[in-house]
């Protein structure tokens, strides 16, 4: 028994039928179910396409499966000859198919609907979600008869753009909308940029827009006059306002009421767009700054971007946290270490932040708060916290669950939420006190598998450090010696060479005191002052055998 989606389709504004069915060309309609395991996308139950208009009296056979979308049609001329005309209303027929065993409550055609609308391969803006639809099961075989369909009650409705119009372009916030997505408001902010100014700059590649620059692309792309045109006057202009009528046949107080309701819906039309203006402005300032953020993640220094037009510095340091792994019991209570990674001219590999995923932590930040700002309110901020706002948006479609690099000068590798707000918490943390490790080749086995581990960081230890460890020793030992001797590089040489000959951080963690002491004081022969760390010197009169003490 087919299931059938019925879906009413009318043109944003009253237009003829023939106007209408241009419309409808090219058009394809995609219906998702969403629910609870895919909140956004949902699963796809089908799709029409194919326009059937039809031009005859008695003219009604139609095959939905090859032309879905039935344009609504009027007979006239009676008591004369009968002609039928199209009319501005088609009826679309999508025929269900859900996948085996498809959850829906309360019933199995319940569909919980989400529509795309495309024309010729550019998408047609619907952001309407319809729950719960009422649609048609259909006893045997379908229909050929195109009333049957036009008969049938709505599933939901939808609103076509005249031909050429409307499309792609918009974006347009309803109050209690989520922030658009990223990928949308970007493809359409470089739609706006293309024609004016028409530099051939996208918004990835220029510098940061202002506010008052933002507000000019937002109100582009909401005052589409095509999809939502100004009011019509109810009567005459000069019948409104001329007083007293130039017509005694107006009516002074048919002329008042229509006056006020004019200037009521015009008051309307411009406070709503207006309004949608303001938001979505400070969205596309939040794109455009998070085009800089993802720059300054990537190490690159960005002119004129700070306050009074400084220079705002990209991040050339990161401390990498990690577990003390050393195969032994060592009688410590210290479990976790760090060094501060560092890069010149900056880190290679980067520790980029893909823009979309700063776009989505500041996107409701008013514009007054600049890059810098917003920056450094993304370096602050506990994994913790960067990593709930993050899946959040991921929930709601700002962003997707993972992102490329758009704006900096890096390899395109995607990354998601958790390496984000690791990466983040990382740049934030640099600023402390840790020995500090060149991001060179003796670690770099490390740090890349570190950037590319996608798990959580609660169980980083377990899912990540153990198998990389035993398989890059070498690193692992560098990291822990830069530890250990606070950076200090005759000691890593004396320990990496005879008579200790450390290659693993097992084999240092078994070097005796007594080894160590022989190391700094050898029997015979002065001690060996150069190998003792600064550190190591805790009081203007400390000995030799006081700093061997302290080292341990």
């Amino acid at each position: 028994m087919p299931t059938l989606i019925v879906v009413r389709l009318r043109p944003t504004d009253p237009t003829t039928g023939a106007a209408f069915t241009a419309a409808l060309a090219g058009l394809t309609i995609t219906a998702y179910d969403l629910g609870y395991a895919d909140t956004l996308t949902g699963v796809e139950l089908g799709s029409a396409s194919g326009v059937f208009s039809s031009g005859t009296v008695g003219d009604d056979a139609v095959d939905i499966t090859t032309t879905g979308i039935v344009q609504h049609y009027a007979d006239v001329g009676a008591p004369g000859p009968v002609v039928r005309v199209p009319t501005a209303a088609a009826t679309a027929i999508i025929v269900a198919n859900p996948p085996a065993g498809h959850p829906e409550y309360p019933g199995a055609g319940s569909f919980d609907l989400r529509l795309t609308l495309e024309r010729g391969g550019t998408a047609i803006a619907d952001n309407r979600i319809d729950t719960n639809v009422t649609v048609v099961e259909v006893a045997g075989a379908l229909s050929n008869d195109q009333n049957a369909y036009l008969a049938m009650p709505p599933s939901a409705y939808a609103v076509i753009p005249a031909a050429g119009q409307g499309a792609a372009g918009a974006l347009n916030l309803a109050p209690g909308d989520p922030p658009p997505s990223f990928a949308a408001l970007v493809t359409a902010v470089d739609g706006v940029l293309a024609k004016d100014p028409a530099d051939g700059a996208t918004l990835a590649h220029r510098v940061q827009l202002t506010p008052a620059q933002a507000q000019q692309v937002a109100a582009e792309l909401v005052w589409d006059r095509a999809v939502f045109p100004p009011p019509a006057e109810p009567r005459p202009l000069g019948e409104m306002y001329t007083d007293p009528p130039a017509d005694p046949g107006v009516k002074p107080e048919d002329a008042e009421n229509d006056r006020h309701r004019f200037e009521a819906e015009l008051a309307g039309y411009y406070a709503t767009h207006d309004a949608q203006v303001l938001r979505l402005g400070g969205f596309v300032y939040a794109a455009s700054a998070a085009m800089l953020c993802e720059r300054l993640s990537a190490g690159e220094d960005i002119a004129g971007a700070g306050p009074a037009g400084a220079t705002l510095l990209g991040s050339r340091a990161a401390l990498l946290t990690f577990p003390l792994i050393t195969g032994a019991a060592s009688g410590s209570t210290l479990t976790h270490a760090g060094v501060r990674l560092t890069g010149t001219p900056r880190l290679d590999p980067a520790f980029v932040v893909p823009a979309a995923y700063f776009y989505a932590l500041a996107a409701d930040q008013p514009p007054h708060v600049d890059t810098g700002q917003r920056y450094g309110m993304a370096l602050a901020d506990p994994e913790t916290k960067v990593l709930t706002l993050l899946d959040n948006a991921v929930a709601t479609g700002m962003v997707g669950t993972t992102e490329l690099p758009v704006a900096a000068a890096v390899p395109a590798v995607a990354v998601g939420p958790a390496q984000v707000a690791r990466r983040l918490g990382a740049f934030g943390a640099a600023a402390g006190s840790a020995a500090e490790v060149p991001l060179t080749a003796p670690v770099r086995p490390l740090i890349d598998g570190w950037l590319g581990y996608a798990g959580a960081s609660g169980t980083i230890d377990a899912d990540f450090w153990t198998a990389a460890v035993a398989a890059s020793p070498g690193a692992y030992l560098t990291l822990v010696l830069h530890v250990v001797t606070d950076n200090f590089p005759p000691l890593i040489a004396a320990v990496t060479g005879p008579p200790l000959s450390v290659s693993t951080v097992a084999e240092l963690a078994a070097v005796s005191d007594g080894q160590w002491r022989a190391l700094f004081l050898p029997p015979g022969a002065p001690p060996r002052l150069d190998l003792l760390p600064p550190f190591t010197q805790v009081a203007p009169q400390s000995t030799p055998a006081d700093q061997v003490d302290a080292f341990l």
